[in-house]
């Protein structure tokens, strides 16, 4: 069962007019390093939420684009609860250990796809973004703003700005379009080393950027909150997986909510969404659901059979079956904190 939670606010976007140039440098794929003149006041008039709720500077992090990755195999000093954010391409799996992506955002085209995985470590927030933007490729790095605590990507071809959790609509020339996400999984480190011992790992190597060089771990930063959600439930520093709708409440879900094998939880935004999750395995993930699923266990990464017994597993692929060759859709869903998540949005459907 859920607790419903009063009404939402959920959805901004940035735009921001200043230039920023570019020069290049070589140790990770292609990195791109920021002026060192990007600290640049910011009119109120450029912003489309309060500036208060704003803090920061100007200031980029380094652009990492086309990175590099290592084995598994050469990641044994990672412990096995370590946080890592799963991305499954047509051809190969890639794991961004949360450690490793102090830097923020890291762009890569795979399989053909621009693609953007960003995190912050303050909102412990994972979000993948498909970089096809309208009729352009994105090129993602960290502002150096925070909005609510939580970090803000800048498109550094526009200089145009979004909250990172709230994803949502789209403000200025671009109204009513939004940025689009990729499907990702969050679990932990044990599960890759035992289950998918040929997946790309990505390390990053800018250890000459200060900002990294102090927060290489995956520890409990105080965040601070400026109001939203009251849930007094929903505890401040422990994460849960949310499910965004444009229309209904945020669906928020504690891993305590699923056994310690897999389980489905069915929701609907319009259409059915089936919630999947393994307390044991730390992960918990969100599909459209164009057919009747139930779970299977002891099959890892295999979680899950329909009707026609399709076999799909936890990147929602139909690996054996009549339907073998099928993906499903994921809506924007993703981990991050509890305070967080009540910070940016007032109506939550909890499910403890």
């Amino acid at each position: 069962m859920y607790s419903t939670i009063m009404s939402q606010n959920w959805i901004f976007f940035f735009l921001l007019s200043s230039a920023i140039a570019l020069t290049s440098c070589s140790k990770e794929g292609t990195v791109l390093e920021p002026s060192s003149s990007t600290n640049l006041p910011v009119a109120s008039s450029d912003w489309f939420v309060p500036q208060n709720q704003i803090i920061g500077s100007l200031s980029p992090f380094p652009i990492i684009n086309n990175p590099t990755y290592t084995t598994v195999e050469s990641n044994q000093f990672r412990s096995d609860n370590s946080r890592v954010i799963l991305y499954k391409s047509k051809n190969n799996l890639y794991v961004f250990p949360n450690s490793e992506m102090y830097v923020e955002a890291v762009n890569d085209i795979i399989d053909g796809l621009p693609i953007a995985m960003t995190y912050c470590p303050k909102t412990k927030s994972a979000v993948g973004i498909n970089r096809i933007f309208s009729q352009d490729t994105l090129l993602i790095t960290a502002s150096g703003f925070l909005y609510k605590e939580n970090m803000v990507p800048m498109d550094v071809k526009s200089n145009k700005m979004w909250s990172q959790m709230a994803f949502g609509q789209l403000k200025g020339d671009l109204e009513n379009e939004s940025l689009r996400n990729i499907p990702i999984v969050e679990t932990i480190w044990k599960n890759v080393v035992d289950d998918f011992p040929n997946a790309k790992v990505y390390v990053s190597h800018l250890d000459s950027f200060d900002y990294n060089t102090t927060n290489r771990t995956d520890g409990d930063e105080i965040v601070q909150t400026t109001g939203g959600n009251t849930n007094p439930d929903i505890i401040s520093k422990t994460r849960y997986y949310g499910i965004l709708s444009a229309k209904a409440p945020l669906s928020l879900f504690s891993y305590e909510h699923f056994s310690n094998k897999w389980t489905i939880e069915s929701i609907w935004d319009k259409r059915k969404i089936i919630v999947l999750g393994n307390q044991a395995r730390q992960c918990v993930v969100a599909y459209y659901a164009k057919y009747d699923f139930i779970p299977i266990q002891g099959q890892y990464p295999l979680v899950m059979k329909d009707e026609t017994d399709t076999y799909w597993n936890v990147f929602g692929e139909a690996i054996a079956g009549p339907r073998k060759g099928e993906r499903l859709a994921q809506p924007i869903s993703y981990v991050a904190r509890g305070e967080s998540w009540k910070d940016f949005f007032k109506e939550i459907n909890f499910y403890p």
